[in-house]
C-alpha cells in the first residue's frame, strides 16, 4: 500500500480511500475510510500545502453509513487507496456506479 501526501496529490472526487491523520502535537494519528467531497459542481481538488489556508469547497467526509465527520484537506494528512491493499485469497476488489468494494470469488468449478 502506498501513502501519498494531500500536498502531492488528492483522489478522485468520492472515491473511498483511507485517510492518516496525525494528530496535532500528539505522536499518534487516526485512520479513517473517508471521502473527497465538493460543494459544488465547479469545484476541482488540487493539493494542498502544509500551513496553508485549508479550502473551504471541498473537504474529506467519512464514508461509513451514519458517519458524518469532516475533515478539512491540510496538506498534512495522508491517504491511501482502498483498491491497492492486498487481499487474502478468496476475496477481489470490485468497482461500479461510483462505488468499491471487496467481495467473495465465486468458486472455480475446475
Amino acid at each position: 500500500m502506498q501513502w501519498i501526501s494531500e500536498a502531492e496529490q488528492l483522489p478522485e472526487v468520492g472515491q473511498e480511500v483511507l485517510l492518516l491523520v496525525p494528530r496535532p502535537n500528539e505522536k499518534y494519528a487516526d485512520v479513517r475510510v473517508m471521502r473527497i467531497l465538493v460543494s459544488h459542481q465547479a469545484v476541482f481538488p488540487m493539493p494542498v500545502q502544509p500551513g496553508s489556508k485549508p479550502p473551504a469547497d471541498f473537504h474529506w467526509r467519512g464514508a461509513g453509513t451514519g458517519n458524518d465527520s469532516l475533515i478539512r484537506v491540510t496538506g498534512y494528512n495522508f491517504w491511501a487507496s482502498l483498491t491497492s491493499m492486498r487481499l487474502p485469497d478468496g476475496f477481489k476488489h470490485n468497482s461500479g456506479r461510483g462505488f468499491d468494494w471487496i467481495e467473495k470469488e465465486e468458486p472455480s468449478d475446475g
